[in-house]
């Protein structure tokens, strides 16, 4: 896809495989704190070819602001991302440009854009968190 424009980041750990292509920036390993300014607001689908990853936090986050995620099919990334998630195997370069001419799509992006933000939603801990908190309580006053 030599006409898009893609912005590569550098992970914290194992091994890197960095394209040399015109068309794909590569950032240096960017801090958890500065990803909001540095990658998520350039940031319209998040590719996540990875091999392994535990759980997927770049994924998760990305899809609380509606980012939606492309990712191979990882145990973690399952998890994590849910239905929402965009699955292809790491080595079906065909899978991911199909799927990332779908998205270029209004209506295909919208729709997967509101499954993130879901996803999202579905994992924000407030209710977990108020009930475990109320729970405690309720132990140590009685």
């Amino acid at each position: 896809m030599p006409e898009q424009h893609f912005l590569a980041v550098t992970g914290a750990y194992g091994e890197q495989i960095l394209p040399d292509l015109p068309n794909v920036e590569i950032l240096e390993h960017v801090r958890g704190e500065d990803m909001r300014e540095q990658v998520y607001a350039r940031t319209r689908v998040l590719l996540m070819p990875s091999s392994y990853e535990s759980w997927g936090r770049v994924g998760v986050e990305a899809m609380a602001s509606g980012i939606p995620v492309l990712a191979h099919p990882t145990p973690g990334l399952c998890e994590s991302l849910g239905e929402a998630g965009l699955y292809v195997d790491r080595n079906d370069i065909d899978g991911y440009e199909a799927t990332l001419q779908r998205l270029l799509t209004p209506s295909e992006y919208r729709l997967a854009s509101k499954r993130a933000k879901a996803r999202s939603a579905e994992l924000d801990p407030s209710i977990d968190l108020t009930a475990w908190c109320a729970g405690v309580e309720g132990v140590a006053g009685a």
